[in-house]
């Protein structure tokens, strides 16, 4: 973006922060919060570990960032449409991250992406949504790792494999675990402690990409989206994650000499 759409979109972010409510996703009744208590709740949503039982969590799904002014959020869907033309259809996206999670081919409406700019205003600045806006409009990969949880194999430090693979123990305090663990993951918090992950580093391209026309066909073909994986290093031609995953885990196996294995396997993309 030129420096003059940046201004322009900062001052329409600070425009939306002024005339925001945070409501509940459901349609049925109103509940609102402060927003002060979401921005606490969303700050250590996306800092820390959250088991699902756990109040901040569940306000972090079921909340949302609500534009009370029509004129702001009009503006700044037309920002978006302006910017992100190319990758639009029928005022709907599809995303990296939307696709590593499993969502629909046919994308998500643009609405949701706005939500998610509101997020990281209220959460990190203006400044920083204006920053990480326009970085997706100039860079076409994004971050992402390959991450799963060993069982049958303790270490005390981290150990580089490969470039862009290693492993390393979780700390052995729950405050301290890392915010990248999926909620609602089989374990316990105390049960994480001291256990050891396998992480590989990847990129994944395009951010986003234009979704295909509705309704879609009763077979779709998946794969026909346009998004590639590359794993860092060059020790992983034709990258397969559970092939890896299984591989990495038998030859750890008889290095060991006791039975290593991918307990809960999963992909992280940072979304902000």
């Amino acid at each position: 973006m030129t420096e003059k759409r940046k201004q322009e979109l900062t001052q329409l972010l600070q425009e939306a922060l002024a005339n925001l409510e945070i409501r509940q996703k459901s349609a049925d009744g109103y509940e609102s919060m402060h927003v002060n208590e979401y921005r606490a709740i969303l700050q250590r949503h996306w800092t820390s570990y959250s088991d699902s039982s756990h109040v901040f969590l569940r306000a972090a799904i079921l909340y949302e960032p609500r534009i009370v002014n029509g004129s702001t959020k009009s503006k700044l869907l037309d920002f978006i449409r302006e910017e992100f033309s190319e990758f639009i259809h029928e005022d709907r996206m599809q995303s990296a991250s939307f696709f590593l999670r499993g969502g629909s081919p046919s994308g998500y409406p643009l609405d949701d992406l706005l939500k998610q700019l509101l997020k990281i205003a209220i959460v990190l600045s203006v400044e920083k949504a204006t920053s990480d806006f326009d970085r997706c409009t100039k860079n076409p990969s994004g971050f992402l790792q390959y991450i799963a949880l060993l069982q049958g194999i303790e270490v005390e430090k981290e150990i580089q494999v490969f470039e862009g693979m290693r492993i390393f123990p979780l700390p052995n305090s729950p405050s301290e675990l890392p915010h990248y663990l999926p909620s609602g993951i089989p374990h316990r918090p105390l049960d994480l402690l001291g256990k050891t992950l396998l992480v590989i580093d990847a990129s994944i391209s395009p951010i986003f990409c234009k979704p295909p026309s509705l309704p879609l066909p009763e077979t779709y073909d998946w794969d026909s989206l346009p998004f590639e994986i590359e794993v860092t290093g060059e020790n992983f031609s034709n990258f397969k994650a559970d092939d890896v995953y299984k591989k990495f885990c038998q030859a750890l196996s008889l290095t060991c000499n006791s039975a290593v294995q991918a307990a809960v396997k999963w992909n992280f993309f940072e979304k902000h």
